[in-house]
């Protein structure tokens, strides 16, 4: 599993084990807001893996970016 902590301005960094990357193949998203912060409103599906309908591929040996856009 890869997880990563979205810097402000949207930016995050995939990590696997503390280690920089992930595996490459397809992916469930989900996303989660932090407690307690100021104006961090979001869907609750998107914190469900099952519900959040958003996937991504890591592909191996090039730069990934990987853009979400929520509703």
């Amino acid at each position: 599993m890869a997880t990563a902590v979205i810097e402000p301005g949207g930016a995050f960094r995939l990590m696997t084990d503390k280690l920089p990357g992930a595996e490459p193949g397809w992916y469930r998203v989900t996303i989660a807001s932090g407690e307690g912060i100021v104006g961090a409103k979001m869907p609750k599906k998107y914190s469900d893996p099952s519900k959040s309908g958003v996937f991504r591929q890591i592909q191996a040996g090039i730069p990934n970016t990987l853009d979400i856009q929520l509703e």
